[in-house]
């Protein structure tokens, strides 16, 4: 009985205490974001092989943004296997620029439930409002890696089938295309006075897009036991597209993204030929929290 009466005396002092952490908002207000951001994706994992770049945005006038990327692999797969092909095979790299159009937006009714972190182990949550935003864009990419000939998708010169299961027989693939596109964003910028922690704050943005793509590429020719191929004759498709998902959190930034770029279809039977995951953080536009 006495263990009881500890317990729950105990529990009324803990609740009593939490009672009394309260806060107030000094900024609460997602729509009021930096224009201009620039990344550091200081490691991009794909069917390449790992690489480093940036990327970031701009916003010239009202709802216009310039969105710029470029992405350098320094480490290929293609040059770590056993190859039969002994032409020369380049660097992969990706790089874009397009210029998106805000069509809606709108502050959610509801808030949302926000962790703002006030100690090395301990979170606060709050309600913060949700900004939401609708896009259109188009834009153009230029993009080059290796691809390898299989028996499925063998490379194709003059009619003959180029390829071989035991060696790796390799080509530089270089695309130029356009794409147009869709993109939605939810924004969520908040900054409270908590009692005995100060001033603490946050900032979290998730995108979701999907984009279009077409246009052409061109394979560099192939050397096999001292004989050059030219191997455009490869089916290759001219229309691809690709969709996935970034999330920023106070500077840290993550991407997700999926897709078939115009080209060679790597593995048979499969609707994408490639998949994307890059980390980075922010080095320039630091998000502001005043009025």
């Amino acid at each position: 009985m006495k263990k009881l009466l500890l317990f729950t005396l105990l529990s009324f002092a803990l609740i009593s205490q939490a009672q009394k952490v309260s806060y107030s908002y000094y900024f609460n207000d997602p729509q009021k974001i930096n224009p201009t951001k620039i990344y550091l994706d200081i490691l991009t994992l794909d069917g390449g092989g790992l690489g480093a770049g940036l990327h970031g945005y701009f916003k010239p006038v009202k709802n216009i943004f310039v969105n710029g990327m470029f992405r350098y692999n320094y480490l290929s797969i293609a040059n770590s296997g056993e190859k039969l092909s002994t032409n020369e095979l380049k660097s992969g790299f990706h790089g874009e620029a397009s210029a998106q159009y805000q069509f809606a937006g709108n502050i959610k009714k509801k808030e949302k439930r926000t962790g703002i972190k006030v100690g090395a182990k301990t979170s606060l949550r709050i309600k913060a409002k949700v900004h939401k935003s609708y896009h259109v864009k188009v834009g153009a990419m230029l993009y080059r890696h290796a691809i390898q000939a299989t028996e499925d998708i063998p490379f194709v010169s003059n009619g003959v089938n180029i390829y071989n299961n035991d060696k790796g027989i390799f080509s530089n693939q270089t695309g130029t295309c356009f794409f147009v596109g869709y993109t939605g964003k939810k924004v969520r910028k908040v900054g409270v006075d908590i009692d005995m922690y100060g001033k603490r704050r946050t900032f979290l943005a998730r995108t979701f897009f999907i984009d279009a793509i077409i246009g052409g590429t061109v394979l560099s020719d192939v050397t096999v036991n001292n004989i050059n191929y030219n191997i455009n004759d490869t089916k290759r498709d001219a229309v691809g597209y690709r969709m996935g998902w970034e999330l920023e959190e106070n500077g840290t930034d993550v991407r997700f993204e999926m897709g078939k770029k115009p080209g060679v279809l790597l593995i048979k039977d499969v609707p994408f030929n490639y998949v994307l995951i890059n980390f980075g953080f922010r080095i320039y536009g630091k998000e502001k929290f005043i009025f």
